[in-house]
């Protein structure tokens, strides 16, 4: 369990930096960065952390200027929780939902701008 000073740190560090930034993209990115982490977040709830490399990765393509906790799944339940406060991630539905990488990128995304269908 990760001490209590390290999750506020962190947390905190998520509110004044990245959080101001994820406000100012419009409905539909913020939209589709809601869905993507509420599904990995769910389906990885009870797998070891070396299954679920695409937490890790997502936070390292973004070029972060903070070290990544030893667990990067954690990492993106404090960011759920300051982006989406009282808000559960846990999908119930889950056979309603598929992967699918198409245009729209790969999970954590925003969807590119500019490609016409």
């Amino acid at each position: 369990m990760m001490s209590s000073l390290i999750q506020s740190t962190y947390k905190e560090i998520i509110r004044q930096y990245a959080k101001p930034g994820f406000l100012a993209h419009g409905e539909l990115e913020k939209s589709t960065f809601k869905t993507d982490p509420a599904y990995y977040l769910t389906i990885s709830e009870n797998q070891k952390q070396e299954d679920c490399p695409y937490f890790k990765s997502q936070y390292e393509a973004s070029l972060p200027p903070i070290e990544i906790t030893n667990d990067p799944r954690q990492f993106w339940v404090w960011v759920w929780e300051v982006y989406f406060e009282d808000e559960d991630y846990h999908i119930d539905n889950l056979h309603n939902y598929e992967e699918e990488h198409s245009l729209r990128g790969k999970p954590f995304e925003a969807p590119p701008i500019g490609l016409k269908k």
